[in-house]
Formats: C-alpha cells, structure tokens, sequence
C-alpha cells in the first residue's frame, strides 16, 4: 500500500492532480491544509489549541502538524501540503511516518504568478471557494448565491513572489534529502491539466499494482 508525496510550488496544481489521482486510484487523498481546519473545529483540546494559533494568525507547529497527519493517515494515501519542509520530514519519518515516492509538479516562478494572479475567490455566507477570472459559469454561480467575487491580498504579483521566494528557501533542502533518498520524480506541470496526471501515472506505474482503465 503506497503513500505518495505531491509537492510543488503554489499554483502548480497540486491539489488538483491529487484529487484527480486519488479518484483513479482509490488511494484517500490526505490534505493537510484541509485537515488542520478540520482539527481546529472540534471540541478537543488539540483542537481548540489550533483554532487558538490559526485565529491570531500564527503557524501551526510542525509538531502538531505532524502527530495530526500520522493519526489521520491510512495506509496508502496521497499527502498534499505534507511535509513541505525537511525538518516536517524529519519529524513524519523519527514517528515511523512512511513514504514511498515524491513527484515534485515544476512549474517556473514566471508561470505561478501568472496562473494565481488570475485566481479569484467567491465568498458568500455559505461558502467560499475559488475559480480563474473569466470564467462566466463560476462568476453567474457566485453572484447566484450572493457572493461577492474577491481577489485575495495574497495573489497579488508581489505577494506571490514572496511566497515562492518562502517556498523555494523552505522547500528546496527537503527536495534534495528526497533525491538522496531516491524517492523523488519531477514531472512538468505546465501543460494541461490532463496531461500532467498522465504524466503522473507514469511515475507511480510501479506502485500502481496493475494498469487504470
């Protein structure tokens, strides 16, 4: 039973690609972004002490990062947002954390602030969730459910830059601990959509067990 690594700078389609994967494959697809807010609704201690960090805006320690992902984890399953960083890897591997392959999903700085720049955000009493300005569908569906159609302060072109600059100093030593390791693959992440997951597929083709239709 494989666990799988999608890692990637922002914008690069991780979590696209890991639902498509997870969707063709059945493997449980382990968000930790998705997982942290889970954590932080409930009435637990852990869970009240991660609502506490992420309201005044601090970072969630990797500590706990770390022990909520190895709760929730099964036994195969694609991790995306973690580990993003050698030390959560540390961490995720001194717990028996286990990981049988990495693809990394390159796409250049130029190209993700081009492709967040476009990202717009409908925000409504109910929901909030994203799509690429220009799309009509998703903009008529907004505004539908009395939405308004924002643009985050952080997909601003300076703002993403920064965060690139965060995650390539953030993230660059843990990506050369998994070449060491043998366990990265890097797959080109600027061509559609479908495309990539095929180019995905042919990474994992080993774990995969038998061929998808």
């Amino acid at each position: 039973m494989p666990v799988v690594l999608l890692i990637g700078p922002q914008g690069a389609g991780k979590g696209t690609q890991a639902r498509l994967l997870s969707m063709l494959t059945g493997w449980p697809h382990v968000d930790a972004g998705a997982l942290l807010r889970q954590e932080a609704l409930r009435d637990t201690p852990l869970g009240r002490r991660i609502h506490e960090l992420i309201s005044q805006g601090f970072m969630v320690p990797d500590e706990l990062i770390t022990q909520i992902i190895l709760q929730r984890l099964p036994e195969n399953a694609i991790l995306d947002g973690f580990p993003r960083t050698l030390q959560q890897y540390e961490l995720y591997k001194d717990q028996q954390g286990r990981l049988d392959r990495a693809v990394l999903i390159h796409i250049t700085d130029d190209e993700a602030v081009r492709r967040l720049a476009k990202r717009r955000v409908c925000k409504s009493q109910r929901e909030e969730w994203t799509f690429i300005a220009g799309d009509h569908a998703a903009e008529a569906r907004c505004k539908k459910a009395g939405g308004r159609i924002l643009q985050r302060e952080d997909d601003q072109p300076e703002a993403i830059r920064e965060r690139l600059r965060l995650y390539h100093e953030r993230t660059e030593p843990l990506l050369h601990r998994l070449r060491e390791e043998g366990l990265l693959r890097v797959v080109d992440g600027s061509p559609p959509v479908g495309s990539v997951l095929r180019s995905i597929l042919h990474e994992l083709k080993d774990l995969l067990g038998q061929p998808l239709p």
